[in-house]
């Protein structure tokens, strides 16, 4: 996970969409890989000013909008497995939100939790 996050801070960075940030992080992370292991996680960028999202999601939950006035929805996303697997583009989808909306994302944790 530390090794993720290092890659990831490393490479995110003005005008790379986020399927390249993870098309690259990914690339690093199957260099030497013989244990096999792997790290979910979405990537995104809000523009503030207009309210466009570009995102892109390896393997994690979907993240939740949260709109005043409306049931949360989850963020319509491709199915592609986490990172660490081999190497191939995700897409960045467009999205916009609007003043007031939120964003949850969350852990596996919270999902695969035995007890309350």
């Amino acid at each position: 996970m530390a090794a993720s996050k290092t890659l990831m801070k490393g490479t995110a960075g003005r005008g790379i969409a986020p399927s390249e940030v993870l098309f690259r992080v990914n690339r690093e992370l199957c260099l030497e890989n013989e244990s096999m292991m792997f790290v979910t996680v979405f990537c995104g960028i809000l523009n503030f000013r207009t309210g466009e999202v570009l995102y892109s999601n390896a393997g994690h939950n979907p993240p939740l909008l949260l709109s005043k006035g409306r049931a949360p929805e989850p963020l319509p996303l491709p199915r592609v497995p986490p990172r660490g697997d081999g190497g191939f583009h995700v897409r960045n989808p467009p999205g916009h939100a609007r003043p007031g909306d939120m964003l949850l994302l969350y852990t596996d944790g919270v999902t695969e939790a035995m007890t309350a």
